[in-house]
């Protein structure tokens, strides 16, 4: 039983009971209440922070399906800013930064590998590919013209348009084209007429875009494009799956232990 006092009232006239043992479990009582309110924010934070970012941030598609461009297929997509600019980012990143393996990549780092890949296979086919073309077929046939249309066709002309995307289907894909002319009109598959040559040169232009077709160079780094792929790949993989275990699955099992000092303060959260 616990002690009781009497006490006198404001005016001095009037006694009321305090029991010692109830206020002290009044007391508990509130501290109780108030971790366990704390508790339900903190959770309800972290059910947020799941939903809003780390879930849509894990589980992105990567991969570039294009049937109309054969060389997207070497591309990845990783487009986050749409997520950087929610409001809980910043957090959602805090946790990130202490409660995964030190070793995994951040989504900035593969943000800006995806930009710098996707950038080098443009100015690859852009670029160096139309240059190796050019060269090998300039050196074949003196004053030819290259151009981009494939509406007409000049005589004496080869169209990067009719002849470069059943190469890069070639280099990427393995799925190859037969070159054959008729009156010096030349085309692959039968498909859009690619260069337009003396009649008697048209042997000389298919054993020429053959040669092209085997060119080392392109044949290699488009090998190290799909290594470069692979290994981002595999980093998003893994930047995937430990944010899966570490946050994820620990949120939805209500056993989240951050190590974010901002959040692990009761503090915060009264």
């Amino acid at each position: 039983m616990g002690v009781i006092k009497y006490t006198n009232h404001d005016d001095g006239r009037h006694p009321y009971i305090i029991n010692e043992y109830w206020h002290r479990n009044q007391c508990l009582f509130n501290g109780y209440g108030k971790k366990r309110s704390a508790d339900e924010k903190r959770q309800n934070h972290y059910e947020l922070l799941k939903t809003r970012i780390l879930i849509p941030l894990s589980r992105m598609e990567l991969s570039i399906k294009d049937p109309n461009n054969y060389q997207d297929e070497l591309k990845l997509s990783y487009g986050i800013p749409h997520i950087q600019a929610l409001p809980d980012y910043a957090s959602a990143r805090e946790h990130i930064d202490h409660d995964i393996p030190k070793d995994v990549s951040m989504p900035e780092q593969l943000e800006e590998q995806v930009k710098k890949l996707n950038s080098d296979i443009n100015d690859c086919f852009n670029y160096r590919v139309r240059s190796i073309i050019s060269e090998r077929l300039s050196s074949q046939f003196n004053d030819i013209r290259f151009i981009e249309t494939g509406d007409e066709l000049p005589y004496y002309t080869i169209s990067f348009y009719g002849l470069l995307p059943k190469l890069i289907r070639l280099w990427i894909n393995g799925v190859d084209s037969s070159v054959s002319c008729n009156n010096g009109i030349c085309r692959q598959n039968n498909s859009i007429a690619f260069a337009s040559v003396p009649a008697l040169s048209e042997s000389k232009l298919i054993n020429t875009i053959n040669e092209i077709k085997n060119n080392s160079e392109i044949r290699d780094t488009i090998s190290q494009f799909r290594e470069r792929r692979k290994v981002i790949l595999e980093q998003f993989n893994l930047l995937s799956h430990s944010i899966n275990k570490e946050i994820i699955f620990e949120i939805e099992h209500q056993k989240y232990k951050t190590k974010c000092k901002d959040c692990k303060k009761y503090s915060k959260w009264f």
